[in-house]
């Protein structure tokens, strides 16, 4: 009997480590109703045996629940790199085209960055929802994630007020901005970077990131 116990004790699977993230609500790149929370960070986890678990905040607490030691918070996402003595870096999740939603009616040229400076252009702290409603009634233009664009003017209700066709993106683009996940500094932080990065060569993270972002989302 003891050694049927402990040979179906060994069949068993051993329980999936699991390992949370913070998040902001950027939808398309993320978002608690979407249908893939974290998805390429998540399929980079189970491919090394691992649980993701992504809870959302207003982008300022997300990173400070990461920043804080003793929250059960090892990294946030996305994010564009940046110089820090606090966090490290992921490798690549996948890149976003970073431009400036105008009016199309009055259509911004610009073949240099400094010759933007004769314009108003908003910039979003914490939070995405406006940007193209501010673009359409107060600014000249928004710094936005294209993909973040088609997004909101398909589903969200707070962009109503925009006449369909009213905003457009700019044909020339700001660049195309790297997302990373971030990780607090130390031992622990330092293990699930590895293990996501690791994770991350297993998988075609572009493909994946590709095909969920380029959907028709007005459907």
């Amino acid at each position: 009997m003891l050694a049927v116990l402990l040979g179906a004790l060994m069949a068993m699977p051993a329980a999936a480590e699991t390992v949370r993230f913070s998040s902001l609500e950027w939808p398309p790149c993320a978002g608690a109703a979407l249908p893939q929370q974290g998805g390429v960070a998540r399929a980079a986890f189970a491919a090394m045996g691992a649980e993701l678990i992504v809870e959302f905040y207003p982008w300022s607490r997300a990173v400070e629940l990461v920043s804080a030691p003793g929250t059960g918070f090892v990294a946030y996402l996305p994010a564009y790199a940046s110089e820090s003595a606090v966090f490290d870096f992921s490798v690549s999740l996948g890149q976003g085209p970073l431009g400036l939603v105008e009016r199309r009616a009055e259509p911004i040229v610009w073949e240099t960055i400094e010759v933007l400076g004769r314009y108003r252009i908003g910039v979003v702290q914490g939070h995405v929802n406006t940007a193209a409603f501010d673009a359409a009634e107060r600014l000249d233009a928004a710094v936005i994630d294209s993909r973040v664009l088609d997004y909101l003017l398909a589903r969200d209700p707070l962009l109503e007020p925009v006449e369909p066709g009213a905003v457009r993106m700019n044909a020339r683009l700001l660049g195309s901005k790297v997302l990373f996940a971030v990780f607090r500094k130390g031992a622990e932080g330092d293990r699930w970077r590895q293990t996501l990065n690791e994770g991350l060569r297993r998988i075609d993270a572009e493909a994946m990131l590709r095909e969920y972002l380029t959907r028709d989302w007005s459907r």
